[in-house]
């Protein structure tokens, strides 16, 4: 279970992004938001004009109304394994049902987010497309199995995806790269079926992104990199190159994509001035996933979780 914690700060809070922490903005209408029972409002068009009632600006919308999804709206598992959501179109009906049962998979949290946006007058859009990279939702599928939104804040676009946010426990807190998030990072997990909602400069194709390592948030947090790790593949050997944190524990579990058997990879690290190379013994032959796990010491959870996840075929 990935487990995201925030040491909240007076007016910000610390995460770790890139080689040393970063301080972000708190965004005050959390609390608000907070104070906002989802049985209190009959429908969703209330609750927007509650949750938006104090807010200043399009960014202290935008915010409360995602923030509040992310806290409030519960993934459904079991109608996924049942096939319950197979029934609705990416519409307004599918927001109001994912509303109403305070449930849904990720085409609900998308749908909702907008019908919420729409009703806020801010500009927005559902993206649809591909993604990759967290075990809720990862698919062998290699076509669009996600959605999640882009929106337009003070005339310029960025991207949220609301599921990916949404803690798994009620008293976790949201996982915040998911909110306007950077999309140079998404990319390496999120792949859109209009390229333009890549938001960016450079062209990226299908083949290319299915290239790119699964990258988690917290390898970001945990200070690996700003950006996803550069990943060499020879035949016996890949190579991460990356930051390494001090006190920063790392393993690599290779799953055969056959026989499902693991074990643990035998890997060495070669320091280096400005990054480390780390090369993680592989067979030769074969289809395999090669996972990359940490346990950092200032970490609160002592626990390893993934980072990356590489696709291996030869």
């Amino acid at each position: 279970m990935i487990i995201r914690f925030i040491f909240l700060l007076p007016l910000f809070l610390l995460s770790h992004s890139g080689t040393s922490a970063q301080i972000a903005p708190v965004y005050a209408i959390d609390a608000h938001a907070d104070t906002l029972r989802h049985a209190d409002f009959p429908d969703l068009y209330h609750l927007t004009d509650k949750l938006t009632e104090p807010a200043q600006n399009e960014l202290e919308k935008v915010r409360a109304i995602f923030y509040w999804i992310a806290k409030n709206i519960r993934y459904d598992y079991e109608g996924l394994r049942a096939n319950y959501w197979d029934r609705f179109s990416m519409n307004k009906q599918l927001a109001l049902t994912t509303y109403d049962r305070g449930t849904g998979i990720c085409g609900g949290y998308a749908m909702l987010m907008s019908t919420m946006l729409d009703h806020a007058e801010i500009n927005n859009t559902v993206v649809t497309g591909y993604a990759k990279g967290d075990k809720r939702f990862r698919t062998a599928d290699s076509t669009g199995n996600h959605a999640w939104n882009a929106v337009q804040i003070d005339s310029v676009w960025h991207l949220l995806d609301v599921t990916w946010a949404s803690p798994e426990t009620a008293w976790d807190n949201i996982r915040e790269s998911y909110f306007l998030a950077d999309p140079e990072r998404l990319i390496a997990s999120h792949f859109p079926e209009d390229e333009k909602w890549t938001l960016l400069d450079r062209k990226i194709t299908r083949e290319a992104f299915d290239q790119l390592p699964e990258v988690n948030s917290l390898y970001y947090e945990f200070g690996f990199g700003t950006s996803p790790p550069v990943i060499e593949r020879t035949a016996g050997k890949v190579r991460f190159k990356l930051h390494l944190p001090d006190k920063m524990i790392i393993g690599f579990i290779l799953t055969d994509k056959t026989t499902y058997k693991q074990t643990d990879a035998h890997f060495k690290i070669e320091k280096g001035v400005h990054e480390n190379t780390v090369t993680v013994d592989v067979p030769e032959q074969g289809d395999f996933t090669l996972e990359m796990t940490a346990m950092w010491d200032k970490y609160p959870y002592k626990k390893y979780f993934e980072v990356v996840v590489v696709e291996i075929e030869w």
